[in-house]
């Protein structure tokens, strides 16, 4: 299974919880978390890790806190890699 979405993060938050749209049997192989701000001008680039994984959630700690309510987490994620990287590879092609 793949599964992707958009977390919203509010201001001064340093650890997101996203929980999945549907669970998976047991945790994914592979989570792909990104933040991203459009908005403001001069956004932070912390980076994102992924501290824990399960069947239906998953949490990342951002190396800074966030300073405004523009940012939000897209991420995805798959039980198998290769459902994952083939899903990966159709997106790249698309674009």
């Amino acid at each position: 299974m793949f599964q992707s979405g958009r977390q919203t993060i509010g201001n001064s938050v340093s650890t997101v919880t996203v929980s999945f749209p549907q669970a998976f049997t047991a945790a994914p192989a592979l989570v792909l978390p990104v933040m991203r701000n459009t908005v403001d001008a001069s956004p932070l680039t912390p980076s994102v890790t992924v501290t824990a994984v399960t069947a239906s959630s998953f949490t990342v700690k951002l190396s800074a806190s966030t300073n405004s309510t523009h940012y939000e987490l897209v991420w995805m994620a798959g039980d198998e890699k290769a459902t994952l990287a083939r899903e990966i590879g159709t997106l790249a092609y698309a674009v």
